[in-house]
């Protein structure tokens, strides 16, 4: 269900209301922007010897020698490349012919319902300033790019576009949680290939979801970065994902999912000193436990 040139396989299944007859063919045809593919052809139960051609009108051919029974399920399948654009469902519904030796129409389903196209995110990072749930404000710092294609945003006279990158968090977050969208992190980190957000961006905040208005372009693989102050959940999570969107003008665009993090208290902390002198470089030793596994990577902010 991918944009950008990814391959798809669909399964068609049908039922003809006639007998289809000997040296007939199937005709399947589907919007232009899909390029419909004979390799990797699967018959599935159609009769033996039945083949796939791809014809120079962008439809497949399904030629049938043995001809085909009415009111029975048969089903095959194919390839497509997926077009590198979005389209909208409205716009790829399929036709299926079926035609006889001389190609004259027996039957014909001319409004096959298709399946609704998703671009990506080629990244979504997620790093917390706290695991422990004894923290009220947690800043998570968060790093996103697109995959396939860019999430264009026109703004003039002729043309005001509506776009929105949008965080959908657990909803064990409480509703209170949101202190605030930090929109400029950069200088938190040491990384260089980040930018922050477009100028212009515009923080919403509504129980445990989050949505940005965006003035400007998202470019496809460009990595973003900005942070989100919640309030860690005082509750065992019962789901950690954090799934994340891109509308434009209404329509879904790029979607993903996160797994997020767990959070836990902190059953005891200690501390150890290699020297109490003053003015004295020394190191320390920091030994703490908490009530889960927490796994993973996970690092320790010391104030």
């Amino acid at each position: 269900i991918r944009t950008g040139g990814r391959y798809n396989f669909i399964r068609l299944t049908f039922e003809l209301p006639l007998d289809l007859p000997a040296d007939g063919s199937l005709i399947v045809s589907g919007h232009r922007a899909f390029v419909l593919r004979a390799d990797d052809f699967d018959a599935e139960n159609l009769p033996a010897f039945s083949t796939a051609s791809a014809g120079a009108d962008g439809a497949l051919d399904v030629s049938i020698p043995a001809g085909l029974e009415a009111a029975t399920f048969y089903a095959f399948r194919f390839v497509v490349t997926n077009p590198s654009e979005i389209v909208t469902r409205t716009e790829t519904s399929w036709q299926l012919f079926a035609v006889d030796a001389i190609r004259s129409t027996l039957a014909a389903n001319v409004n096959i319902p298709s399946f609704q196209l998703r671009a990506g995110f080629s990244l979504l990072s997620l790093a917390p300033s706290f695991y422990d749930a004894e923290v009220p404000r947690n800043m998570v710092i968060v790093d996103v790019a697109l995959e396939s294609l860019p999430l264009t945003v026109v703004r003039s006279r002729l043309q005001l576009d509506q776009a929105y990158l949008e965080i959908q968090l657990p909803q064990d977050f409480s509703p209170a949680a949101f202190a605030a969208c930090a929109l400029d992190v950069l200088s938190l980190s040491t990384s260089q290939q980040t930018r922050a957000l477009p100028s212009g961006t515009v923080c919403n905040v509504r129980n445990n979801l989050v949505q940005f208005e965006l003035a400007a372009t998202l470019e496809e693989g460009t990595a973003y970065r900005f942070g989100l102050a919640v309030a860690n959940p005082l509750v065992v999570l019962q789901s950690t994902v954090w799934t994340f969107r891109t509308y434009l003008n209404g329509q879904v665009l790029h979607t993903g999912e996160h797994p997020g993090f767990a959070v836990a208290e902190t059953s005891s902390v200690s501390l150890q000193f290699t020297s109490m002198a003053a003015s004295v470089t020394h190191r320390s030793l920091i030994t703490l436990a908490t009530d889960v596994d927490m796994g993973g990577s996970w690092a320790i902010l010391i104030d």
